[in-house]
Parts: structure tokens; sequence; C-alpha cells
């Protein structure tokens, strides 16, 4: 998504220019759900689809417009359907989310998730979505929440996590659910080895925060008592004792002209 007078979503041999159809039409977020990509923009309550699949000819497929589009500021596609999350600064807002099935060219709104409660998801800036469950990372609240699902129409929180120094500035989140290939690896087996159970398929939310900790993992295994499992911060290293063993690659924090490398191990 480029940020000039001429907006486009790129990947050569091709581009599509959203300017040849619209005038000031600003782009503010954007998911691939193959063959389409799905383009969102916040100023316009707008997201368009388009159509990827011949790079050298991409085209618009269809669009939405609607009132609960407004303020979106990130969008997650899973299956047929398209998450859209509503971001009003640091002011307190009760619309959250909205929900959009995706399976015809034009998007049609199902619901949105709103919140009644204040204190509990303030400042929502990113969203995961994995199987029922939606994750979102609300840093004004120092919170993550977790989202049913389950119906499109009527998605619901079941689950909220706060703490003001692990959780506060988060910026980025993303949720894994572990499959038995990873439990594989964490075990020290593979596929030569005699038959493998895993033990339990452990589902994790990862969060960076640019406070106290830099890489923030919630085990929300149980989706109505997510806790925080491991965090690192840049100089140390913490892991609570927990019942299932965590597994995150180097993650790089650049402060200044510093770099830094947070690791978190397999608890022995």
């Amino acid at each position: 998504v480029s940020a000039y007078n001429t907006y486009s979503c790129a990947a050569y041999p091709g581009h599509y220019d959203f300017d040849d159809q619209f005038n000031e039409w600003v782009p503010s977020a954007f998911a691939i759900g193959y063959p389409f990509a799905y383009v969102l923009s916040r100023e316009r309550s707008e997201l368009l689809v388009v159509q990827i699949s011949d790079t050298s000819k991409m085209e618009l497929r269809g669009s939405v417009q609607d009132y609960s589009l407004s303020d979106g500021a990130a969008i997650v596609v899973q299956s047929s359907l398209a998450f859209v999350l509503l971001n009003q600064g640091f002011e307190s807002q009760s619309d959250i989310m909205t929900v959009l099935s995706i399976s015809r060219d034009d998007p049609v709104v199902h619901g949105t998730y709103s919140e009644i409660e204040t204190n509990v998801c303030e400042g929502p800036n990113s969203i995961a979505v994995k199987g029922n469950y939606a994750y979102i990372a609300c840093p004004g609240s120092y919170s993550v929440i977790v989202v049913d699902i389950t119906s499109s129409y009527n998605p619901r929180r079941v689950g909220f996590i706060q703490d003001r120094n692990r959780l506060s500035l988060i910026s980025a989140i993303t949720a894994h659910q572990a499959s038995i290939s990873d439990e594989q690896q964490a075990s020290g087996k593979d596929d030569s080895d005699p038959p493998y159970v895993p033990s339990t398929t452990p589902t994790y939310v990862y969060a960076v925060s640019d406070v106290e900790a830099c890489l923030v993992v919630i085990d929300v295994a149980d989706p109505t008592n997510p806790r925080i499992a491991a965090y690192t911060t840049v100089r140390s290293l913490t892991m609570p004792r927990t019942t299932s063993s965590v597994k995150v690659e180097v993650f790089h924090r650049r402060s200044g002209s510093d770099v830094a490398e947070c690791m978190l191990a397999d608890k022995e």
C-alpha cells in the first residue's frame, strides 16, 4: 500500500491503482484471502474486494460501504469471514469489531462486537483470529480480550486479561495453535520414533509490547481464563512454571541504534 497520491496494492508483475475509480481513496489496512485481496478504507467506511489471481490484470470484484466499518484499523480473513478491528484512538469506545461474510463478491455485514464495560478494551490496535476465537490487543486498558466468534452474527467476549506492566503499549498480536509436529519438535521426537501421541495441543497468543516486556506469551487454552505463560525483556528472561512447553523463535527489538535479541527457550 503506497503512501503517495496513487494508492496501490502492489506485488509485481502487477498492481492495482485505487485512484483509477476513486478520488482520494486512502487504504488503511488489507488482508489476503487468495484469490482476493480485501482492502479497507477507514475514511470512507468501505471494504474493496480485488481479484489478484492474475497479477498482470487485477480487477475490482466487489465492495461494501457501511457505517460499521468507520475507524477500521486492521482486517483479518479466515475462511468465508472477514474481521475488521475498529480504532478510535485511546478514547473510550463501544464498537470494537465488525464481522463480514465474504462468500460473495460483495461482502455483507453479519454482526458487530460491542463492549459495554469500561476499562476492558480501550485503544484496540491489533487483532488475531484462530478457530472459534478472535484475540484483540487493547493497549489503552493494558489488556487482551478473547471474543467467541462461533456466531458471526453475535460475537461476544468470553475472556479477558489485564496487566499494566506486561501488556502496556502492545503494538502487535498473533495466535498459534500447536500442531502434532510442533509437539514432536518440542519433545525431540521425529517421524522415525515410535508412534507419538501429543499430550495437549495448547493455543498461545503472542503480544509484542513496547514497554516492560518485548514479547509476552499468553496461554489461551482456556479462553475464559487467559493467563501469561511466559514473557521476555530486553535483558532478562522470565519463565513462570507452566504445564506446557513454550517455544518461540528469535525476536528482535530495535531501540535507537541498538538491537537486542530476545529468545524464549523450552522450559526444561
